[in-house]
């Protein structure tokens, strides 16, 4: 078992330092010569060595050679890799790309990364994207780490985006992630917003989470917030938490 372990080894080497040669004298040669190989392990061998060296040069090409291989851990692997060298280059015809993919798996995996890149030019474009994979908890990790980026430059923006995201757990975590970033970096600006929203469910939603975070530095702040919550029972029960700490 060692030594047929060790002969494969040895021939993905092979066909990797073969794949390095090829690219740099004539790549779209060498994808047309894979791509008239039948289907099956050296094809799939060789596609494997092609596109992980591609990567760098090509990674269009190369993520056309790479979605085209049998669900394999390494294949995935090494689609993460040549996305993000296309989103570092191009993440909007990357972003694009991806649109056209009828494999939601795959879509799953990269969408993310080329939104991480998105994030600081185009926001917008880039929470859209996540927004549209099958909710799930890596698209909602994604969508978290992205408000919670968005937010440590444009706060107000940011939030007035969160507000569009239908009650959920996901909803709550990115509120509180936001206001804990935006509190301790200029709490003044954070309730000069809060200010501004009409009074009801919304505003008080987020002036709970307020509240939690700037009562531990000025109670009699924090007791003037709640006063201005809308609902009557989640005023009183945070006008006696407050209470019980003088």
């Amino acid at each position: 078992m060692w030594a047929l372990s060790s002969n494969l080894d040895r021939r993905e080497a092979n066909l990797s330092a073969v794949a390095i040669v090829w690219c740099e004298l004539d790549s779209t040669a060498a994808v047309n010569w894979i791509r008239s190989l039948p289907e099956g392990e050296d094809r799939n061998l060789y596609s494997l060595a092609l596109s992980s060296e591609l990567a760098r040069t090509d990674p269009v090409g190369a993520m056309h050679l790479v979605v085209a291989l049998p669900p394999c851990a390494r294949r995935d692997d090494l689609i993460a890799t040549i996305a993000g060298e296309w989103s570092a280059k191009d993440p909007h015809s990357a972003l694009e790309w991806t649109t056209k993919l009828s494999d939601e798996s795959i879509r799953e995996k990269i969408v993310p990364g080329i939104a991480n890149v998105l994030v600081d030019t185009d926001p917008t474009l880039a929470l859209d994207a996540v927004m549209g994979l099958p909710s799930g908890q890596m698209s909602e990790e994604a969508l978290y780490s992205l408000v919670q980026r968005w937010g440590q430059t444009q706060p107000e923006i940011s939030a007035t985006w969160i507000n569009q995201i239908p009650a959920s757990s996901l909803r709550d975590r990115t509120i509180d992630g936001l206001v804990s970033i935006w509190s301790n970096r200029d709490p003044n600006e954070l309730g000069q917003w809060l200010e501004k929203l009409p009074a009801g469910r919304e505003r008080d939603e987020w002036t709970v989470k307020f509240i939690d975070r700037i009562s531990s530095r000025d109670l009699q702040a924090a007791a003037d917030w709640a006063e201005t919550i809308v609902d009557e029972g989640e005023r009183d029960r945070q006008l006696r938490q407050l209470a019980s700490r003088r």
